[in-house]
């Protein structure tokens, strides 16, 4: 339970975890067809969103990993994406958690995952189990129509529950 945290949908979640973990200078990579507001959590928080170049509309791990610096402080990547419907895998998941360095989060929006049936789809919440790297978004708004209720929440690591929630 404590390393779960409500927000006001995952766009709530997103913000806050953007505003603890983003200074200045710092970077926030991301998939450039991905969720359209990801650019704007680095923009608020004065950091530099860095748009890696999609395979087919889809995200590609080599080209995040590639985008990724030392002063690369997120990866934000929805799981599985909109409008397009695609999704990583587990390997492709865990692929892209490995090639980041330890003071790189990655954050994966699952707000869709509800409409995922295939097998080899990489569920955020094994990774975020046994990483103290990873977190992932929910909403409940996509599955149970109730975008006007804006209820989301995060599963993270101890530490980042403990920020997003203060």
């Amino acid at each position: 339970a404590k390393q779960i945290v409500c927000g006001h949908g995952s766009d709530d979640l997103l913000a806050r975890l953007s505003r603890a973990y983003l200074a200045p200078g710092d970077e926030l990579v991301y998939s450039r067809n991905g969720y359209p507001k990801i650019p704007n959590y680095a923009f608020v928080n004065d950091a530099i969103p860095i748009a890696a170049p999609d395979r087919g509309f889809a995200a590609d791990i080599d080209s995040i990993l590639g985008a990724v610096t030392d002063r690369t402080r997120i990866v934000m990547v929805a799981n599985p994406d909109n409008p397009s419907g695609l999704y990583l895998s587990k390997e492709f998941i865990h692929r892209l958690h490995n090639g980041l360095p330890d003071n790189c989060m990655l954050i994966l929006d699952s707000a869709y995952a509800e409409y995922v049936d295939a097998e080899d789809y990489g569920h955020a919440e094994e990774l975020v189990a046994s990483s103290d790297n990873v977190v992932m978004t929910r909403t409940f708004s996509k599955i149970y129509g109730l975008a006007g209720l804006r209820l989301g929440w995060m599963y993270a690591p101890n530490d980042i529950a403990d920020v997003a929630s203060s």
